[in-house]
């Protein structure tokens, strides 16, 4: 698993985070990301929570969409993909949302 970063954004805003997995595939060997959305998990659960949407955007990025939460939470985002070579790629990062 790699844990891609921390970010801090406030409870109205909705911004997107690209995932890039070029460096992940084998170059040798053609290789894509599978249709459809990633598997995202999110920890911890509040009320209001916090809402990832995720998307493939293309044969090698996912992009999620990170908007609401409670104030003052930090969370942690799992986001698991699949490829067309049957490899399982994990990955994380957080957001802490504050209304500042």
């Amino acid at each position: 698993m790699a844990i891609l970063g921390s970010f801090v954004q406030q409870p109205r805003e909705a911004i997107f985070y690209t995932i890039d997995y070029t460096c992940f595939f084998d170059a040798t060997i053609p290789e894509i990301l599978n249709p459809g959305p990633p598997t995202i998990i999110i920890s911890p659960v509040t009320t209001p929570a916090l809402v990832v949407v995720g998307q493939r955007l293309n044969d090698i990025q996912i992009r999620t969409l990170v908007s609401g939460g409670l104030d003052g939470t930090r969370y942690k985002i799992e986001v698991i993909v699949g490829t067309d070579q049957s490899q399982i790629k994990e990955d994380e990062f957080k957001i802490t949302v504050r209304d500042q």
